[in-house]
């Protein structure tokens, strides 16, 4: 199957080929227990670091596709109308590579890019770069 790894820290992006998904989420530098799915644009997914937004901003490198900002590595793949993994087309896509803290609000303050924030029930608990709002993250695990 065909995926897009998209590596901020080397402003890189490459396509990839695994035969499982789970290769392919530790191919494009993601820790398959710790990652978090979203939706990248219309029959698209992504794969980021399920706490990247909560790391040191002016540690971490970003990219933004289509205002929205994501911290480090992601992995971004192409399903179906029924929800089925299917190899990824070619993308036209330009990031916009950013690292740390200044650069990001930057480019919020020029309104290219949407603040991230957590919401529960419409009311926003966590706005970047705030801390996270969970009391402690989970360990990560050795193995």
């Amino acid at each position: 199957m065909l995926y897009l790894a998209i590596d901020p820290g080397s402003h890189m992006m490459r396509y990839i080929d695994c035969a499982k998904f789970e290769d392919a989420i530790q191919e494009a530098g993601l820790e398959r227990n710790s990652v978090d799915h979203g939706a990248f644009a219309d029959h698209l997914g992504v794969v980021v670091s399920e706490f990247g937004m909560f790391a040191d901003p002016n540690q971490q490198s970003y990219f933004c596709v289509f205002n929205r900002l994501y911290a480090g590595n992601a992995l971004v793949y192409a399903f179906d109308d029924t929800g089925g993994t299917v190899d990824i087309w070619k993308l036209d896509i330009s990031p916009i590579w950013l690292h740390g803290r200044a650069e990001v609000e930057a480019l919020i303050r020029q309104g290219l890019v949407n603040r991230p924030e957590l919401k529960v029930n419409d009311r926003p608990v966590w706005r970047w770069p705030d801390p996270s709002p969970f009391e402690t993250l989970p360990d990560k695990d050795p193995s």
